[in-house]
C-alpha cells in the first residue's frame, strides 16, 4: 500500500513516519532527504535545487517527478510512505500515473494539521543528523544519548539553513497556496484524514496507528 503524509515544513510527519518505517517495517520516502542527497552529490541538478531550497521556493514538478520515478526501481517494502509528496495537482495526477506502471495507488493521505506560530516554535530546536538525516528536536525528541545519533551513531548536528524564520514563513505560505487543490484532489476520492500535529508526539503516534488500523494495515 501506498500512503501520503501531508504537511507543511516542521509539522512532524517525518518523526511519524520514521516511527512506523521502526516499528513495523514501513519504507519511508522522504522528497526532502532525496533532494539533500542530490544537493550532497553536487550535480547540476543539485545546485539548482539547492538554489531554490535556500530562497524558501518550492523545487519544479519535473524534478520531482524524476526523483519518485526512481524510488519504484526497489520494491523491498510492501508499505510505502511518501512524505513531502505530491505538493501540486500536477504531481498527483502524474503520481497516479507512476503508481498504475507499478500496480499501485494512493491507499491513506494523512494530513497533519498545525498553526505557523506552533511550526516556528518548533523548528527552532530541530537538529538533522548530518550522516544519516533522522530528524531530532532538543526538547521534544533528542537522541537517546546526547549528541549520538539513535540510527547511525553519528556524532554531528546540524540546524538547516531553509529553518530560517523567513525562509521557514515563505515555504509555509507557499505550502498552503500550492497543496490547498490537492488536498481536494485527495479528499475527492475519500482517502484524507486530517490530525492535530501541534499535540504531543506520542498522541500524534496513536492517531496516525488509528488511522492506520482503520485500514487493517496495523493492530
Amino acid at each position: 500500500m501506498v500512503f501520503v503524509f501531508f504537511g507543511p515544513p516542521g509539522s512532524g510527519k517525518g518523526t511519524q513516519a520514521q516511527y512506523l518505517v521502526k516499528k513495523y517495517g514501513f519504507r519511508h520516502i522522504s522528497t526532502g532527504q532525496l533532494l539533500r542527497q542530490e544537493i550532497q552529490n553536487k550535480t547540476a541538478l543539485g545546485l539548482d535545487i539547492k538554489s531554490h531550497i535556500e530562497a524558501g521556493e518550492l523545487v519544479s514538478d519535473g524534478v520531482m517527478l524524476e526523483l519518485v520515478k526512481n524510488v519504484f526501481r526497489d520494491k523491498n517494502s510492501e508499505h510505502v510512505i511518501f512524505d513531502g509528496f505530491p505538493r501540486t495537482v500536477h504531481q498527483a495526477i502524474a503520481f497516479e500515473g507512476i503508481l498504475s506502471v507499478n500496480n499501485l495507488r494512493v491507499d491513506l493521505v494523512i494530513n497533519f494539521e498545525v498553526s505557523f506560530d506552533h511550526l516556528l516554535e518548533r523548528v527552532k530546536g530541530r537538529l538533522t543528523c548530518k550522516t544519516c538525516g533522522h530528524v531530532y528536536h532538543e526538547v521534544n525528541n533528542p537522541p537517546k544519548n546526547v549528541g549520538v545519533c539513535d540510527f547511525c551513531h553519528g556524532v554531528s548536528f546540524e540546524k538547516r539553513n531553509d529553518d530560517e524564520d523567513s525562509a521557514l514563513k515563505r515555504r509555509f505560505e507557499l505550502y498552503k497556496t500550492e497543496t490547498q487543490t490537492v488536498k481536494d484532489f485527495y479528499s475527492d476520492r475519500g482517502i484524507v484524514v486530517s490530525i492535530d500535529a501541534s499535540l504531543a508526539v506520542e498522541t500524534v503516534k496513536k492517531n496516525v496507528e488509528e488511522a492506520l488500523a482503520d485500514l487493517g494495515i496495523v493492530s
